[in-house]
């Protein structure tokens, strides 16, 4: 893992760039490389995947990490985004199929999301006794902040001139099916 704080040492040339982010593994940017393509992983510290590729450490919810990915996409040094979907608030079946294993007198995991409430369930009230905890609430929160961050990244890739002339720089969202 690459701490954050080393980024700029690692990033220097004039090489195009390919951004994983929230990358797990990190086989796409792998695949990139071996295409000779200087791809850039960037995953949390804790991952629930076997890292495959030196990974860049970030949280994508930190203001100071999405800066320093802005700062990357306006260099013109980028010519693709890949963003997959940020923790698992999103996996609607994460109460039905995931297993973990816990802790004696710990609730089993379950949605977060649904149909009527794609940002997050409410909140647990005293009306409302299935809502969401305060644990579920940040869980939920830190996810959306991510999205938001994607969804402006996006934009900000299709007006941005990427290393390609006369191209802005390209993108895609990546989803588990049952998200």
């Amino acid at each position: 893992a690459i701490p954050f704080e080393s980024w700029e040492q690692r990033l220097t040339g004039p090489e195009v760039l390919v951004l994983e982010l929230a990358s797990g593994s990190g086989r796409l940017s792998q695949q990139f490389s071996r295409d000779q393509i200087k791809a850039v992983p960037v995953d949390r510290m804790r991952s629930n995947f076997p890292r495959e590729v030196p990974t860049f450490v970030g949280d994508l919810t930190e203001e100071r990490v999405q800066e320093y990915l802005w700062d990357w996409v306006r260099t013109g040094r980028v010519v693709h985004v890949h963003m997959s979907c940020p923790g698992t608030s999103f996996d609607r079946n994460r109460g039905a199929t995931r297993v973990r294993v816990r802790r004696k007198g710990a609730p089993p995991t379950r949605d977060l999301r649904d149909d009527a409430h794609p940002w997050g369930r409410p909140e647990r009230t005293d009306e409302d006794p299935d809502g969401l905890t305060a644990f579920e609430r940040a869980k939920v929160d830190a996810d959306n902040s991510v999205v938001r961050f994607y969804l402006a990244l996006a934009e900000e890739c299709h007006e941005t001139a990427g290393p390609l002339a006369d191209q802005s720089i390209t993108w895609t969202l990546e989803a588990k099916a049952d998200s």
